[in-house]
């Protein structure tokens, strides 16, 4: 979340502030510059009526507001690129595929990578 987002939404007093114990203090861009975290913050939100908690980096250099790949995880989110509208699933079973160690694959080469599947096999 941008931080004039955050301040907006809180003008009054913030959020209980969360400590990770991640590996790098900061979050960077895709040119390696820093996103300017200030820090992680316990929210609660709403989306289409639907109330939860969740983890929320608020950083300065932000240039707009995202919904990461974990709360559309957790939140089990799907967007129709038809219709261009975000949804909830009523299926939870979800089904993940995982390999042991990081593969490198060189742009528009073809490689057979052994992978686990977790998950129902229809």
């Amino acid at each position: 979340m941008r931080l004039d987002t955050f301040n907006k939404l809180y003008p009054s007093g913030h959020p209980r502030q969360l400590f990770t114990n991640a590996i790098s203090p900061d979050l960077l861009d895709a040119g390696g510059n820093s996103l300017g975290l200030c820090g992680v913050f316990w929210v609660p939100m709403t989306i289409m009526g639907r109330k939860f908690y969740h983890e929320v980096r608020v950083l300065k250099h932000l240039t707009e507001d995202i919904i990461g790949i974990d709360l559309i995880h957790k939140q089990h989110l799907f967007y129709d690129p038809i219709k261009r509208e975000v949804f909830f699933s009523n299926d939870h079973s979800n089904s993940v595929i995982s390999i042991m160690s990081e593969v490198h694959l060189p742009a528009l080469s073809k490689k057979i990578i052994k992978v686990n599947y977790h998950g129902e096999p229809n």
